[in-house]
């Protein structure tokens, strides 16, 4: 027979495991709160993957070539959908009441970089383009080989992209393009101090005069379309040259020896108008 001394025991015991019960559970439900948390935080951390990946490497061949890079990141879904997208071929054009490009190239080139892509030398603040009223700085100017636009279906020997940005994010881009007949003293200029190698860059002169790089006659092909790289943001004012400028074999080579391919082929016009200043 259980006697009241077995009872109190029994019922201190069962009191006792509750209370151990309980705070294993509360633990437990601790752990998973953090469990959950920690699951949360691991979702944040995978959010640099995807801005990781947004900056995925592109290139022009294989892999990383133009037709692929849609698919090598979501901000890059312009590359494949966008109906304005450049380069294109120039061949019919309509005669329009274009203001001229007054350019104001005062100050100097400031370095020289292999990015990887291309050679482009970046600018010292000053230098501008006004175009119909609106004013666009230049930022830099890089070069391709040949040149991505085609005239008629036929691409310049090398072409250099200057890409300027007005006060309302707008870029516009002049592109100058080269025909391979003498040496053009301003990229001899340039190409003295000419980077091999991915990455590096070397500081400029100030006194290099990039407006020598431009054609006297500066009429011109306007057009909307997009950049020619990743991500192929549209919206950009193209103005190409209609006329060229000299460069020689040896110039165009000691860049296509460093980049073999650097052009994005031409793209659809989508029933854009091509308008033209003489």
């Amino acid at each position: 027979m259980i006697n009241s001394k077995q009872i109190i025991v029994a019922t201190i015991i069962t009191l006792f495991s509750y209370g151990m019960n309980s705070i294993a559970l509360a633990k437990s439900g601790h752990r998973s709160m953090n469990s959950n948390d920690s699951s949360e935080t691991k979702i944040e951390e995978e959010k640099p993957k995807s801005s990781t990946h947004n900056k995925s490497h592109w290139g022009y061949e294989g892999s990383e070539g133009p037709d692929e890079w849609a698919g090598l990141s979501p901000d890059y879904h312009l590359c494949k959908i966008g109906t304005r997208q450049s380069p294109i071929d120039i061949t019919q054009t309509q005669r329009a009441n274009l203001g001229s490009i007054n350019f104001n190239y005062k100050a100097g080139p400031k370095e020289i970089i292999n990015n990887g892509h291309t050679i482009q030398v970046n600018m010292h603040k000053g230098s501008y383009i006004t175009v119909s009223g609106k004013q666009y700085k230049l930022l830099q100017f890089h070069f391709h080989s040949p040149s991505e636009h085609t005239i008629d279906g036929k691409p310049a020997d090398m072409v250099a992209h200057f890409v300027h940005q007005a006060r309302d994010g707008e870029l516009g881009v002049v592109g100058v393009l080269f025909k391979a007949c003498e040496e053009n003293n301003t990229i001899s200029q340039l190409w003295r101090k000419l980077p091999s190698k991915a990455g590096k860059k070397n500081k400029l002169s100030r006194k290099i005069n990039v407006l020598n790089m431009l054609p006297r006659n500066r009429g011109y092909y306007n057009y909307s379309g997009s950049l020619t790289t990743p991500p192929c943001s549209e919206g950009v004012n193209w103005m190409v040259l209609r006329n060229t400028v000299p460069v020689s074999d040896a110039q165009v080579k000691a860049f296509t020896d460093i980049f073999a391919k650097s052009v994005r082929p031409v793209q659809e016009k989508h029933h854009r108008v091509v308008k033209t200043r003489n």
